[in-house]
């Protein structure tokens, strides 16, 4: 998928791709994109390492692996479109989180997070850049042959296209590790025994100064990624830029394919018009 993502982005247009020179790169601001990724890195790397971080991200991958597999089953029923399905869940959710006694101010705030996110997962699922890894057996075959193609590229930079998919995957792929029941009954009664647990934790997790730093470090980087690409640069440039200056933050790099593919996919007609999400 992500040497989808890099073939994409070399398909960049020419005012996309154009090199500046390097009296350029330091008059158009590159040190404000090094410091803003080394911030967003190391404050990445606090929360997704903090207990409250990675119960939350743990139940957040297992929701959307649950939730990739319930689509997939119910958009083959008669008369289910995306968006019957998506505000059916919801619904179920929204049912669920009342009988576990959440607050109905909390309750608007909560169907309005998680509706963003089912939305933001069909969109990805149907344009084919998220995929369900099944069964445990599957994932566990996948993390084998990571982890054996990491052992090969593991003294590589972090803007390595070979180590990024190699090697900063696989701790995605533990987390997806669930054996997926058959029928879409069982998926939403397993989303469902989730959805409460996430929102708690998300919660604890919202009153937490580190998680806040981490949100506002990651919307200032792509701020300055998106600066960067209306001067004329492309992500392959800002990564080797932000590898030469020594970041080897996976998580900048990810981000930034990922950003700049989603950036160029939204603004077809207009490239330098940049929106940040």
């Amino acid at each position: 998928m992500k040497k989808l993502l890099l073939v994409s982005l070399l398909a960049l247009p020419v005012s996309l791709v154009a090199k500046p020179s390097k009296d350029e790169t330091v008059r158009t601001g590159s040190k404000p994109l090094i410091n803003s990724s080394i911030q967003y890195g190391m404050m990445a790397s606090a929360y997704l390492s903090s207990p409250v971080g990675m119960v939350v991200e743990g139940y957040r991958y297992q929701l959307r692996s649950l939730y990739l597999a319930y689509l997939e089953k119910k958009i083959q029923e008669p008369g289910n479109t995306v968006s019957t399905i998506n505000e059916q869940l919801l619904s179920e959710w929204m049912m669920r989180l009342g009988r576990e006694n959440v607050a109905p101010d909390v309750l608007v705030k909560v169907k309005a997070d998680l509706e963003d996110k089912i939305r933001d997962w069909s969109a990805k699922r149907m344009a084919g850049r998220l995929s369900d890894f099944g069964s445990s057996q599957e994932a566990l075959q996948t993390i084998k042959e990571r982890i054996v193609a990491c052992g090969a590229n593991i003294r590589l930079s972090s803007s390595n296209e070979d180590k990024r998919q190699a090697c900063h995957g696989i701790e995605q792929v533990t987390r997806n590790i669930n054996e997926v029941p058959e029928s879409p009954e069982d998926l939403s009664v397993k989303m469902q025994k989730l959805i409460y647990p996430y929102i708690d934790h998300l919660a604890q997790l919202k009153q937490l100064e580190y998680y806040q730093a981490f949100r506002e470090a990651r919307q200032q980087f792509r701020v300055m990624v998106s600066n960067m690409i209306e001067q004329g640069y492309s992500a392959q440039q800002l990564a080797e830029l932000l590898d030469f200056a020594g970041v080897d933050y996976p998580i900048v790099y990810d981000n930034l394919f990922t950003f700049a593919l989603r950036n160029r996919d939204e603004n077809v007609d207009s490239p330098a018009e940049v929106v940040v999400h």
